[in-house]
């Protein structure tokens, strides 16, 4: 037989713990009560929580479209409302330069010289012009005009190639008289006294091209003074950034006229020129107000594009120092805040915010973020989404 099970000791009572007590139904009922209370509370926390502190931003990528436009403004020393402060003034200057002229065409020419011509004959000896004169080597050469040479005595007389070219350029020579008889041309000595030289001949002419080239150069220096006149005469008006320079005159003489043979030339130009000085930022100020006159709604003006535009004097009246400019100017344009409301978004999802947004016309994309980043709804007060459009 096993040994007896032990014999189990009756627990004894804390005197001082509370006896255990069932809690009543009522209890039960309170506190599932108040339970519900603290998660409706949390609840309604955390919806104030998402409708206070929930923010979107929504980026609108607007396709930009060009609008172009041109006016006529007034420029004035007292500008109304309309108008552009400025003023009028004129100068006049002239420049000068030589140039040489290009040479066109080499030619052969009769080689020259001058010979002194020694008679040892008892008796004068005239020799007629063009009498023939031979060198050593047979070149021939004439005589320019007529000479008389004394008895005893030397005359000198300029001579000439009777060939045309280099082989005329002998220098230092000695020569003989070919046309007289043996016995008289024995008693004759010529010599050059000038070397014979020449047999080429360069032909410059003053051309059209040479002319231009010149004129391209005294423009730049033209330009100089002028500007520098008209910003003198300016004065304070100077100051106002805007200056449009327009040349009045532009004449041009060249001397001797184009086409002559000649070593060189000079080149005369001569110009008055008008400035119109105004104040550059008011201009802008008009053209942004033109272009965006002619946007349609929905659209605003992003910005002017400054290489496209172009300004011109159309009239100027210097008495009274007015002037009109005729302008035209080119802009781009995007989507205006207008274009569509930030309360067609609230509430919705990301992504249906974005295909509505590139729904509309002029809307080249779109992107949405939302804050929280657990929260997938834009917010439901649409001062909370904010939109911005580039």
């Amino acid at each position: 037989m096993g040994s007896p099970s032990p014999v189990r000791k009756p627990e004894t009572l804390n005197p001082n713990q509370p006896p255990f007590r069932k809690p009543s139904p009522q209890l039960r009922v309170f506190r599932r009560v108040v339970g519900l209370f603290a998660l409706l509370a949390g609840g309604l926390l955390a919806l104030v929580f998402y409708v206070v502190f929930a923010r979107a931003t929504v980026i609108v990528m607007s396709k930009p479209e060009s609008v172009e436009v041109e006016f006529i403004v007034d420029v004035a020393k007292q500008a109304a409302p309309d108008e552009i402060a400025g003023g009028v003034v004129t100068a006049s200057e002239s420049v000068e330069k030589a140039s040489a002229s290009v040479s066109l065409v080499s030619l052969d020419t009769p080689a020259e010289g001058r010979v002194n011509i020694v008679s040892s004959l008892a008796r004068a000896q005239t020799l007629l012009a063009t009498t023939r004169l031979a060198t050593a080597d047979n070149r021939l050469f004439r005589t320019r005009e007529t000479v008389t040479v004394p008895a005893f005595g030397q005359v000198q007389v300029d001579i000439y190639a009777a060939e045309p070219g280099l082989d005329g350029a002998v220098g230092q020579a000695s020569f003989v008289i070919p046309g007289l008889n043996d016995d008289t041309r024995r008693h004759f000595a010529v010599k050059t006294v000038a070397p014979v030289s020449g047999g080429k001949k360069e032909i410059k002419v003053v051309t059209a091209e040479a002319a231009s080239v010149l004129e391209s150069a005294l423009k730049e220096e033209l330009s100089r003074k002028l500007d520098t006149k008209l910003d003198a005469a300016a004065g304070a008006q100077g100051q106002f950034g805007g200056r449009l320079i327009t040349l009045e005159s532009n004449d041009r003489t060249v001397v001797p006229p184009i086409g002559s043979e000649a070593e060189n030339f000079n080149l005369t130009l001569s110009a008055r020129a008008v400035g119109v000085f105004y104040d550059q930022a008011q201009l802008l100020t008009a053209i942004r107000r033109e272009l965006s006159a002619k946007l349609p709604a929905g659209r605003r003006l992003s910005e002017v594009l400054d290489a496209e535009t172009a300004v011109a004097l159309e009239k100027a009246d210097l008495p009274s120092g007015r002037a009109n400019l005729r302008v035209r100017a080119k802009g781009l344009s995007v989507l205006a805040p207008s274009a569509f409301s930030a309360d067609k978004l609230t509430g919705i999802t990301a992504e249906a915010a974005k295909r509505y947004l590139e729904k509309i016309d002029g809307v080249a994309s779109a992107s949405v973020t939302i804050r929280p980043f657990w929260a997938s709804r834009l917010p439901s007060v649409a001062r909370n989404i904010r939109v911005e459009i580039r």
